[in-house]
Order: structure tokens, then C-alpha cells, then sequence
């Protein structure tokens, strides 16, 4: 089994208090949470493992990408700098075979003082 979770609290620029100190908890700043999780398993039947699945699939669904020629850049490039010609594809190839991370926004959010 793999699961993966990020979860990201973002505020408006205008709501820390001065020197970096974040704003107070239960405020009536409008903090919003953005939590992105992926859960899989391994498949037994056919003697793959979660880590494989979510290892190997991106890199194929890249490899077809470039092979089938949506890919135009050339050399090493990062996720930022290759854009979504690499990566927007790589996403809808992993959601076809149930690897797509499930999104939520809600409203309300903790940051730690010290962040």
C-alpha cells in the first residue's frame, strides 16, 4: 500500500500580524486547506506492487509522451520548466488507471506560529 497526503493551508498576503508571525487561530481570516491524497495497492494477480505502480506508471506515461511526439523540449528539464505538455499528460494517463489524487478545498485552516 502507498499513500500519499499533502495538505496546504493558505491565507491572504494581507493577514500576518508583522514579523513573520502568522495569524491567530479561530481569527476571522479567511484561511483556506487544500488536501490532495492518494491511496493504491498492490494487484496480487498480476505480482505488482503499489510502489511499483506509482513509480513506473509516471515514467511510462511520459515515455509514451515524448515517443508520441506531444513532447517538444529536448535535455533535462524540471516539472516547471517542460509545462504541461509533459505533465498534463502523465496526470490523465495515471487518472485512467485509478492513480488520480482526489483534491478538496475547504474553508478554515491552522498555520503554526512558527511557520
Amino acid at each position: 500500500m502507498v499513500v500519499l497526503s499533502h495538505q496546504i493551508v493558505s491565507v491572504p498576503k494581507n493577514c500576518y500580524v508583522g514579523d513573520g508571525e502568522a495569524f491567530k487561530p479561530g481569527s476571522d481570516v479567511d484561511a483556506l486547506t487544500h488536501t490532495a491524497t492518494l491511496v493504491t495497492y498492490g494487484t496480487p494477480s498480476k505480482s505488482t506492487s503499489a510502489m511499483s505502480r506509482t513509480v513506473g506508471l509516471p515514467l511510462a506515461f511520459a515515455t509514451l509522451q515524448v515517443l508520441d511526439g506531444h513532447v517538444k523540449e529536448r535535455g533535462v528539464k524540471g516539472p516547471c520548466d517542460a509545462g504541461k505538455e509533459v505533465w498534463g499528460g502523465v496526470l490523465e494517463g495515471l487518472e485512467t488507471v485509478g492513480l488520480g489524487m482526489k483534491e478538496t478545498v475547504r474553508r478554515g485552516g491552522y498555520m503554526p506560529k512558527w511557520w
